[in-house]
């Protein structure tokens, strides 16, 4: 036994045994279909194309990110920081000669 709930756009299956085979088909104004057979594999799209394209892009924003984040932690900011520390060590130098002097 299996109870269906039709949400817009979206399929609910409440089911005794695990469905592994089900054939979702979308029909004219928004009414799913579902056909339940163990021959069957499931056949419906995940995205349209536009939302693919988005994806994508998502996809490659996301992982630009993380590559600059990872570039800049580790040379970036180890190179600001070291950069630093060896002109706070010239300039307490600087100091200490100009004090012989």
């Amino acid at each position: 036994m299996f109870r269906l709930q039709i949400y817009n756009f979206a399929l609910i299956f409440y089911c005794q045994y695990p469905v592994n085979k089900t054939e979702i088909s979308l029909v004219k104004n928004d009414i799913y279909t579902v056909s339940l057979s163990r021959n069957k594999k499931i056949k419906y799209t995940m995205f349209d194309f536009d939302q693919y394209l988005g994806f994508l892009a998502f996809l490659t924003i996301l992982t630009i990110g993380f590559w600059l984040m990872i570039f800049l932690l580790t040379f970036v900011i180890p190179y600001w920081i070291g950069g630093s520390m060896i002109e706070m060590v010239k300039e307490k130098m600087e100091e200490r000669k100009a004090k012989r002097a």
